[in-house]
């Protein structure tokens, strides 16, 4: 997994541990002996096979896969967002067109680079807060003083469309509408960047 960038190589290196010695255990069966030349043999061969099979394994479950299969493993779909986008917006008609363009800059901003790298970045934060993988640190009941999700939020929406998304973005980290409501504290603020940069690029003049 390691090898083939599933594994985080910056935090973990198998590399690092003795396993051949587990390996030829694990081979030898009733021989008492075996030799370089053989335990080399074993050890490419199982190297070789373990690799075919994880990456078969990786492929069976959509590995590579886009932005929006990530979103969806977290339970976010592009009409969810459309739908939280359009509950707030105030002062004129809720129009068919208003969502179709609203669906179409969602679609558009997830092109960019740049924001799809926060969404990432979010799920996998979010991930490793919500399984306690970080030693010391717990925002189960998103605290106060947890602010770099926000920051993260007014990035996304800054990214889409300047200034002018960051002050919507409070309106919809505040209101939490539809799907927004039901994520974690990262993700709540990444996807509320996302639609408040995107309602602000479908009314920009």
């Amino acid at each position: 997994l390691w090898d083939m960038g599933v594994i985080n190589h910056f935090s973990f290196d198998p590399l690092d541990v003795e396993d051949n010695e587990s390996i030829l255990i694990a081979s030898k069966g009733l021989t008492d002996e075996v030799t370089s030349d053989e335990s080399y043999k074993i050890m490419k061969n199982i190297q070789a096979t373990v690799r075919k099979a994880v990456n078969q394994s990786l492929g069976n479950c959509g590995y590579p896969k886009g932005v929006l299969a990530y979103m969806n493993d977290v339970g976010v779909v592009v009409d969810d967002l459309v739908d939280a986008g359009m509950e707030l917006v105030v002062g004129i008609e809720k129009t068919q067109e208003i969502r179709d363009n609203l669906k179409k800059q969602i679609y558009h901003s997830l092109e960019d680079l740049n924001v799809v790298s926060f969404i990432i970045a979010g799920i996998r934060l979010e991930e490793d807060y919500e399984k306690h993988r970080v030693s010391g640190v717990d925002v189960d009941d998103d605290p106060a003083y947890l602010y770099s999700d926000e920051v993260f939020g007014m990035s996304v929406a800054n990214q889409i469309a300047g200034t002018k998304a960051i002050f919507n973005f409070k309106r919809y980290d505040e209101a939490k509408p539809g799907i927004i409501s039901k994520l974690g504290p990262v993700l709540d603020d990444v996807f509320a960047g996302l639609v408040a940069g995107c309602m602000s690029k479908v009314f920009e003049v």
